[in-house]
């Protein structure tokens, strides 16, 4: 079982006593080292490997810029295009409404596109079978644990984005 290691930090916007947990930041393996290490073994050449990816990951480029949910691998990654723009009221000082918003004013530019994605709950459960957690300081030093009971409030993202969509059903489609 993999151990994955972690900090705890203090959510200052929503007030006194508001923690959560955030993965301690682990070296990005860059793309050609994990090519070498996922031909090792085989007769797959990690330049035939890069070749292919590169050919698919045009191709899911061009499908996505048309609209289409792509899948990266079976039951892993789905990519999806998304658009990030909405509106809101306008307040006065003394918080009346000074502009109400409307669909209408919803109009979506080129800054707004965004690429999400969704991780298939096969692969999810998975990882979350294979892992365990250990906390360290922000500095790396592990914090010897405490035999304090977990007080969850309601569930929630941990305070920051995993920059996914969520909304997965396993099946690779996202549902609705």
């Amino acid at each position: 079982m993999s151990k994955i290691q972690f900090y705890v930090d203090e959510n200052t916007k929503t007030g006194t006593h508001s923690f959560f947990a955030k993965t301690k930041p682990y070296q990005r393996l860059e793309f050609d080292e994990v090519a070498e290490s996922a031909c090792a073994g085989t007769s797959i050449e990690p330049e035939v490997m890069k070749a292919a990816v590169a050919l698919y990951m045009k191709k899911a480029a061009e499908l996505l810029k048309q609209g289409n949910r792509v899948a990266l691998g079976e039951k892993f990654i789905t990519l999806v295009p998304q658009v990030k723009c909405s509106v809101k009221d306008v307040l006065n000082p003394d918080q009346t409404v000074k502009t109400a918003a409307t669909a209408d004013m919803v109009k979506p530019t080129k800054q707004d596109a965004i690429i999400g994605a969704t991780v298939s709950s096969v692969f999810s459960d998975e990882f979350r079978n294979s892992v365990s957690w250990q906390r360290v300081d922000k500095q790396g030093n592990v914090v010897a644990d405490t035999d304090e009971e977990p007080v969850v409030t309601e569930p929630e993202n941990g305070g920051g984005d995993n920059g996914g969509s969520g909304g997965d059903n396993g099946s690779g489609d996202l549902e609705g």
